[in-house]
């Protein structure tokens, strides 16, 4: 939910890199990585 609060929808998310995901509060390195992998297939 933060994710989508913080970037304002779906599309925007997925657009962002692992840079600007790891930006959110609560996302490390390594979840950032999951969630754009997770997008991407």
């Amino acid at each position: 939910m933060a994710l989508l609060n913080y970037f304002g929808g779906l599309q925007e998310v997925k657009k962002a890199s692992i840079h600007e995901i790891q930006k959110v509060s609560g996302i490390n390195l390594a979840l950032a990585i999951k969630i754009v992998e997770t997008l991407k297939s």
